[in-house]
């Protein structure tokens, strides 16, 4: 395939570590059956992609030497059915364990606008990398992933174990695929994961024509961008660092963690943040509110001479409210690093402030509990109750995450992976009010 004339030449930070195919056997992958909705029971959560492309849909896990990988490559496709995928079929056991019955009917009409398994159109598109944050799952970013898509991009999430709140990969072999936070790895052995699983899967992309030769027609890997929400984002940023063959990056709210986090990368790279006071009190309001209820038990109980359990009680309520405070000053993160940062990236970076979002509001997490009846359905002394409310205040804010995040993402990416100008200055710093959209 003949380079894009369009593209410069980047030299990588490090040298990159994608060896050249190998040529000789396939790699080793399993498909994936996707669960698909009838369109007339379909309740659709999200915004009809607005591109020219109905979008398909395969998943496959991917198989190292020590570990499995699961992806799913969202591509340009023909008209060929109008099921849609289900983007909560293989989390719905773990939904039920976490305590919260769920409404049956309301989660079976759960659906995206991709199609499983639908022949993909004609010609050879961009390749984009979706690397998710700590603890999400990689269907929790269809709006912004599906959206890029129909605008004649292939997305392909990448879901790292360990890192991800449920592993299709774990459970396609008969493993639980909840994650363990007994286990958890730490910011920066998360990013590296990520990393390694992201290089791995690029790897495996040379040779996917072996897999499936209609598929791997469709993905011009010689234009290949990476994006990732909270940790993901790190995780774009080191992914650009060491590899050559990625051309943009792009940052939804990250913070600058993992090994060189704030070295220099050549590449041109996007950072999307959201409302830092918005995300803090989101964090920090449902831990405080919870704390100060344990402390009135507290209170009550040593009041009623129970001395014993109220000074449990009284620990409880201390490590809930310290667990809010650490939560809340993971987003406080200096701007200014952020700035010297940028002042390192490639040509064509930038960076945008949306004002009145919240860093959740990236993924489809309030709105999907709230299709399935999990904020009506957490009873009182549920752990998670918290996350679970005040849907009707959170979608619009989400909605609006959705659309602002969508405008940067195809115009960023338009433009340095087709070469179509975004009219964006390079070194800009934009500040938006979603609340305006």
């Amino acid at each position: 395939m003949n380079p894009i004339p369009f593209i410069r030449p980047i030299t990588p930070a490090s040298p990159s570590e994608i060896p050249p195919s190998s040529g000789t056997s396939p790699p080793i992958a399993t498909k994936l059956e996707e669960l698909s909705v009838e369109p007339d029971k379909a309740e659709f959560l999200f915004p009809k992609p607005t591109g020219e492309f109905p979008i398909g849909i395969q998943s496959y896990v991917l198989h190292d030497a020590d570990r499995s990988i699961a992806i799913s490559i969202h591509y340009p496709s023909k008209q060929g059915t109008s099921f849609r995928h289900h983007p909560l079929e293989p989390y719905i056991e773990e939904l039920g364990k976490m305590g919260s019955p769920v409404e049956t009917t309301r989660y079976a009409s759960c659906s995206s606008y991709a199609q499983p398994d639908v022949s993909p159109a004609g010609g050879s598109f961009p390749v984009v990398i979706m690397a998710h944050g700590f603890g999400m799952r990689s269907d929790d970013y269809q709006p912004i992933v599906e959206e890029l898509s129909s605008h004649g991009f292939c997305v392909i999430t990448v879901e790292t174990q360990g890192v991800a709140g449920y592993s299709r990969a774990l459970a396609s072999e008969g493993k639980p695929g909840a994650v363990d936070e007994e286990v958890m790895p730490t910011d920066d052995q998360a990013v590296n994961l990520q990393r390694k699983d992201i290089m791995f899967v690029l790897k495996t992309l040379q040779d996917f024509g072996k897999i499936n030769p209609d598929l791997a027609a469709t993905m011009d890997l010689e234009r290949t961008g990476v994006m990732g929400h909270s940790i993901g984002g790190a995780t774009a940023a080191q992914v650009c660092r060491n590899n050559v063959l990625v051309r943009a990056g792009m940052n939804f709210d990250g913070g600058l963690v993992g090994e060189h986090a704030t070295s220099s990368i050549f590449q041109p790279f996007v950072t999307i943040q959201c409302d830092r006071a918005e995300t803090v009190l989101e964090h920090l309001i449902p831990d405080v509110k919870a704390s100060l209820d344990l402390s009135s038990e507290a209170k009550q109980l040593r009041d009623s001479g129970d001395s014993e359990k109220a000074d449990a009680k009284e620990l409880e309520a201390a490590a809930l409210l310290e667990a809010g405070l650490k939560g809340a000053e993971n987003f406080l993160d200096p701007i200014a690093e952020f700035d010297t940062f940028h002042a390192r990236a490639g040509m064509g970076s930038y960076q945008v402030v949306l004002n009145g979002s919240r860093h959740a509001g990236f993924t489809t997490l309030h709105s999907l509990a709230h299709v399935v009846g999990l904020n009506q359905a957490a009873g009182a002394d549920h752990p998670q109750k918290s996350m679970f409310q005040g849907w009707e205040e959170q979608i619009p804010k989400d909605l609006s995450t959705w659309a602002a995040t969508n405008r940067h993402v195809l115009s960023f990416f338009s433009e340095q992976l087709k070469g179509i100008p975004s009219g964006i200055k390079s070194g800009s710093k934009i500040e938006e009010s979603i609340k305006e959209l």
